[in-house]
């Protein structure tokens, strides 16, 4: 006969009692020091939880009731278990193994994956969803924009001159400009809101020199806007940060996750690979209005020399490569 020391359970209560389960050829008992706890119980009635580790676990009853145990040997030699878990687990070459297939499915989900994903979630994003999006950024970022001091008429001889480009993607995106100052905390500075709301600040209307210049740079935020790139960095960088949590199965921070995008989109830059792509975008929708594509790269190159861009999702560094590029085309 063997004996298993550990704790009982008796399905109705929460009160548990230290005891022996005894195991021999055909049957089982459950003693404590006052006696019996149970009848006994044929060998092939019961259930036995899976061995992890020196984890305890659980040998379990029909009715409910369980045997709780971490003398693990004990019991695979009573019940003739071999747990394949722990078998695995034991052997060094299959525990580095699994270790490197992780590592390998890590890395293939952050480098294809999870770039894939968000920017299906980003072209499914509902419209209602972006322009809530698009209004609590926006909120965020006005803590530190001031109201406009380009003068109501500049102003409109600015959109008059863009009108063309927004009504280019009127049917897929709401385009509107807006001017704010972002003396202190933005500079010469342009952004996109997930929804096409577009914030372009005095400094940069001051530091252009022809107004085809600005046209240039809404013309690139229309890029951003069209292809969703703020959306689709934030769902990227929400989806790494869950990634762990996912691998370990708590997907209860999902919801935290989506109720802070507003946030994480203030504190993303673009890509390089999302900057030429809106940069691109930019040189074909001048080329389209006959504007020599070099006024793009003539403004960035200006700001670099000028202002130093803060870290916001409206970072577009603004590097001679990029503006070269833009010019060559």
């Amino acid at each position: 006969m063997t004996r298993i020391t550990g704790r009982y359970h008796d399905g109705n209560s929460s009160q548990t009692h230290l005891a022996e389960l005894q195991v021999d050829a055909v049957e089982i008992r459950v003693l404590a020091a006052g006696g019996a706890l149970r009848d006994t119980t044929a060998r092939n009635a019961i259930t036995i939880d899976e061995r992890l580790g020196n984890m305890p676990r659980f040998i379990r009853f029909a009715d409910g009731a369980r045997f709780e145990s971490s003398d693990n040997d004990v019991i695979d030699a009573a019940f003739g278990v071999q747990s394949r878990v722990h078998r695995y687990e034991s052997r060094w070459s299959l525990v580095l193994g699994g270790v490197f297939a992780l590592v390998v499915l890590v890395g293939a989900a952050v480098e294809w994956g999870i770039p894939w994903a968000a920017n299906k979630a980003a072209q499914a994003m509902p419209d209602a969803m972006l322009q809530q999006a698009d209004a609590s950024t926006l909120r965020i970022f006005e803590q530190r924009l001031n109201i406009s001091r380009v003068p109501a008429l500049r102003q409109a001889q600015i959109l008059a001159r863009c009108a063309p480009l927004i009504q280019a993607v009127a049917a897929e995106s709401r385009i509107q400009v807006q001017f704010r100052d972002g003396a202190g905390s933005f500079g010469a500075n342009a952004f996109a809101l997930p929804a096409g709301t577009i914030v372009v600040t005095d400094q940069l209307v001051n530091k252009a020199l022809h107004d085809d210049e600005i046209v240039a740079v809404i013309a690139h935020e229309i890029g951003h806007v069209v292809y969703r790139h703020g959306m689709r960095n934030a769902f990227q960088a929400s989806l790494i940060g869950l990634l762990p949590s996912l691998l370990i199965g708590d997907v209860t921070s999902v919801s935290t996750v989506v109720a802070t995008l507003p946030v994480i989109l203030t504190k993303l830059g673009y890509s390089r690979e999302a900057e030429h792509e809106a940069d691109m975008y930019a040189v074909r929708a001048l080329t389209a209005m006959h504007i020599p594509t070099h006024r793009l790269g003539d403004l960035l190159k200006r700001i670099d020399k000028g202002d130093a861009l803060p870290g916001y999702l409206s970072t577009h560094p603004p590097t001679p490569e990029r503006a070269e590029a833009a010019q060559a085309q």
